[in-house]
């Protein structure tokens, strides 16, 4: 309930408006034209004030693009985050400069110079990988292992990790590649050929790029981790602006407990013309 009538509050304010002076009513919340969930890590949002977007994960926000739509995202908490969906739809995902050093040559060491091993010991290894014959990837060799760069995400922004993974002789086990603060989440399940695996996070509370094997003894191989902030979602997803009709790409509402890395459910709604 607490949720509906935020929004409906929010949208009362985001069509009203003052115009020569007098009290001047625009386009007016017709009512919730779609709505679900997003598992976590799904949501895929930059919450800046400069560059606002979405783009969930199975969820095409191509026919909301029309300058009639808003969409309100509310965290396994509650907190909300509220915009309008720009009528100017993105091109397509795209990323900025690399962030992560000597993830893809692995030279120095070991461990590589720039990465810091715990629990481990990790090396480069000739592999005919991602990169084609006489390519290097790092192996590393434990149980449960990490290597790590000091890197801080992006205040508000959403960073796309990526690498390649391999099973080495400890046989098909989880890792993890990206950032997590609690250290104990999974990106996958190794198999014996290159596998490219991705990871999206928004926000800087994590320092760390892990790259992380887990389970038996033995060794496991990654190539080529790479670290980007996005900064133009993927053609299905929606730009976001304050105003209806406006330019300035961020949210109208935002609450400052909101996590964008949780479990979601959203709401769209028609605004009308």
């Amino acid at each position: 309930m607490k949720k509906y009538i935020l929004t409906m509050v929010l949208l009362f304010f985001a069509s009203t408006c003052f115009a020569g002076g007098m009290l001047w009513q625009g386009p007016r919340y017709q009512g919730v034209v779609a709505s679900g969930s997003i598992t976590a890590g799904n949501l895929l949002a930059d919450l800046t004030s400069t560059n606002a977007f979405v783009a969930p994960v199975g969820l095409d926000l191509t026919n909301y693009q029309d300058g009639r739509h808003m969409i309100a995202v509310y965290d396994s908490s509650g907190y909300a985050a509220i915009g309008f969906i720009s009528s100017t739809a993105p091109s397509g995902e795209t990323l900025g400069g690399e962030r992560v050093s000597n993830g893809t040559d692995w030279t120095g060491g070991p461990p590589p110079t720039g990465w810091v091993e715990l629990d481990c010991t990790s090396a480069a290894l000739a592999d005919s990988g991602p990169g084609g014959a006489g390519d290097t990837c790092v192996e590393m060799t434990a149980t449960t292992s990490t290597l790590y760069q000091t890197l801080f995400g992006v205040t508000d922004g959403l960073v796309k990790t990526t690498g390649y993974v391999k099973s080495g002789t400890a046989g098909d086990q989880l890792f993890f590649i990206g950032y997590d603060a609690t250290g104990t989440g999974n990106l996958g399940t190794s198999s014996a050929i290159w596998t490219l695996y991705a990871q999206y996070r928004t926000g800087a509370n994590d320092g760390y790029i892990n790259v992380i094997k887990r389970g038996a003894a033995g060794t496991m191989l990654f190539d080529t981790i790479s670290s980007k902030q996005v900064t133009d979602p993927a053609s299905t997803g929606a730009r976001i602006v304050s105003a209806k009709g406006g330019a300035v790409r961020a949210w109208t509402y935002q609450h400052a407990s909101f996590n964008p890395n949780v479990a979601c459910t959203y709401r769209i709604l028609f605004v009308g013309d």
